[in-house]
């Protein structure tokens, strides 16, 4: 019952923390906090645990495994950010495998601990500084992502068939495109949520005639001042949400 209490408030750890992660758009301070907690969440179960306190040794563990099991699903989103291809698939398989060692290692690390001291406290300390140290490292190595940064938009249209003359065809974002998903590595599942709730809404509008379906809008005319209106109909959108969300002023 006791573990099951424990593992609870990891589980909520997960979905808080990662639910926090992808509304804030932020994944490096999400990890190495959430880690931290869980690095000091350790220190004071040791102590609790040489000086037998039951409830240091539930409250303890329970801040911990909240910490870290609410890192895991945002350190995730990291490797993508500077791997792509072959490498990130070597990343991902390297990262599982020290994570399959450790699973089999620390329990065994933590008996012999006992064994030899008579207390798991110098081995819970231990992996506390291990835990720690994977903070420190990801200050480090992994770079800051800017809070306003200054960006660029850009609209993805057509040409004009008086621009290239062509055949009337079919515009289409392929986005699970392997090509797509590289070139988009931070895509958030906010993000990719967000463009789902997009595609069903539209999907709604056509199938009540207020829009006209794809093949309808391909061999629609779109000469040069139907593109011109697709331009600036498409930049007062833009500026309408920059203008609704305060966090995208920035970007103006």
């Amino acid at each position: 019952m006791r573990m099951s209490g424990i593992f609870a408030l990891g589980r909520t750890g997960m979905l808080v923390n990662g639910w926090r992660s992808d509304r804030r758009r932020e994944a490096r301070r999400h990890t190495a906090w959430a880690a931290a907690v869980g690095a000091l969440g350790l220190m004071p179960a040791a102590v609790a645990q040489q000086a037998g306190s039951s409830l240091g040794l539930l409250a303890a563990p329970a801040l911990s495994a909240a910490g870290t099991m609410g890192s895991i699903p945002v350190f995730w989103s990291l490797p993508p950010r500077f791997m792509s291809g072959t490498a990130l698939a070597a990343g991902v398989a390297l990262i599982n495998s020290c994570a399959n060692l450790a699973g089999y290692f620390a329990p065994r690390f933590l008996g012999g601990m006992k064994e030899s001291t008579g207390s798991y406290a110098l081995g819970l300390f231990a992996i506390a500084g291990v835990e720690l140290i994977g903070v420190v490292l990801i200050f480090v190595f992994i770079r800051k992502e800017p809070s306003n940064p200054r960006v660029n938009l850009t609209l993805e249209t057509y040409e004009s068939y008086e621009d290239r003359p062509r055949n009337p065809e079919k515009w289409l974002l392929e986005i699970y495109d392997e090509e797509f998903l590289r070139a988009h590595p931070d895509l958030t599942t906010l993000e990719f949520a967000a463009y789902l709730k997009t595609v069903r809404d539209y999907e709604q509008r056509i199938a009540s005639g207020e829009l006209p379906d794809l093949d309808t809008y391909a061999r629609a005319p779109f000469g040069y001042a139907e593109a011109v209106h697709h331009i600036k109909d498409s930049a007062a959108h833009i500026r309408e949400i920059c203008a609704a969300e305060p966090a995208a002023n920035s970007l103006r």
